[in-house]
């Protein structure tokens, strides 16, 4: 009966024993986790910051872009065509600026002005050019210059955007504000078949100074310095390889307006997001992060689960060190026992033997 009770003891002791260890590993289990989902919010919101920043330095980029253009029509009577080449190829727009269709120089032709302005440009050695889309207007804005003048951008070359509703408007903005304006979401003229991404244009109005100080913007504009800008090439230009990482998203003025400028395709959504609202030269964008699983996993610490594993296997392993020097411990009492018992046999034998030689 003794040995029954000492057994139950024993399993009694490492039941507790594992118990205790379990519960301890469970609690630091759960409080690391808390830690690791934290930190890993921060990561991913860190990540998501830093992409919403490095678009928001590139569309001031391509401010800088135009304000250089405006710099150079001020500080020259007149600007050549060739001039304007060689101003576009030294700022190396393709690896410097990636995203821009080009930029351009759309001047201001006035009614009365239309048929000398025709003139003027076929002179030049372009027989075939007119302002498109033909009819009467007030005013018209041609593209006269764009560079890289090649491929695509010959398809611009004396459209009037001003006769387009989403780009008068934000002309029209720009030359009542002096300021910098983005249209909305357009299909640029560049685009071709098959390969359209959607588009917006950053306007510069380029006023005659003297005038101006005279008689206010309406009629000092000249024209409009500008940029075609591609979002597809654009945000891939800005964020490149971490578009495998990150499901990026660009709305002009909402998911519900239609708005959509740019979305990495088949991309699978992660644990964590973010939106950003930012004010982009007039227009209203949402920015919208989300993580995947396969950025999930990368910023994801796996110190709890470690700690849950671990546990668990160190709960094991005491309970087994314990019953193994219990058992350990078993076995030196029954060693001493049989000892101590031969040791009494023995005195026995020799006390007996003691005896009988007496008689």
């Amino acid at each position: 009966m003794q040995p029954m009770i000492s057994l139950w003891k024993q399993f009694l002791q490492a039941f507790v024993i594992l118990a205790l260890t379990l519960a301890a590993t469970l609690a630091a289990w759960r409080w690391t986790a808390q830690q690791a989902e934290t930190l890993e919010s921060i990561r991913f919101h860190q990540i998501a910051d830093e992409a919403v920043n490095e678009l928001r330095d590139r569309m001031d980029g391509y401010n800088q872009l135009l304000l250089s253009g405006s710099a150079l029509l001020e500080a020259s009577d007149e600007v050549t065509r060739q001039e304007w080449k060689r101003f576009i190829v030294r700022l190396d727009l393709a690896h410097r600026y990636p995203g821009t269709q080009g930029v351009g120089y759309a001047i201001r032709v006035k009614r009365q002005q239309w048929s000398a302005h025709e003139r003027e440009i076929r002179a030049e050695g372009f027989p075939d050019y007119a302002i498109r889309p033909q009819g009467v207007r007030d005013e018209a804005f041609p593209i006269v210059f764009i560079e890289p003048f090649s491929g695509r951008n010959l398809r611009a070359f004396g459209y009037d955007m001003f006769s387009e509703p989403v780009r008068h408007a934000a002309m029209a903005r720009a030359r009542a504000t002096g300021q910098p304006t983005l249209t909305g979401k357009v299909v640029l003229v560049q685009e071709a078949e098959g390969d359209e991404q959607p588009g917006v244009l950053l306007y510069l109005p380029y006023y005659d100074a003297h005038v101006l100080e005279r008689s206010g913007p309406q009629a000092a504009l000249l024209g409009f310095v500008y940029s075609p800008l591609r979002m597809g090439d654009l945000v891939r230009g800005v964020l490149g390889a971490r578009l495998g990482h990150i499901c990026f998203q660009i709305y002009d003025g909402g998911a519900e307006s239609g708005g959509l400028l740019f979305a990495n395709a088949e991309c699978k959504a992660g644990r964590y997001a973010s939106e950003t609202h930012v004010d982009m030269f007039g227009r209203q964008w949402i920015l919208r992060v989300q993580s995947t699983p396969g950025l999930d996993d990368e910023i994801s610490s796996r110190r709890s689960k470690f700690i849950l594993g671990a546990g668990g296997v160190i709960s094991v392993l005491l309970v087994w060190a314990v019953m193994s020097m219990q058992a350990e411990r078993r076995r030196r009492l029954a060693l001493v026992r049989a000892l101590a018992d031969l040791e009494v046999a023995r005195a026995e034998a020799a006390g007996a033997a003691a005896a009988k030689g007496r008689f």
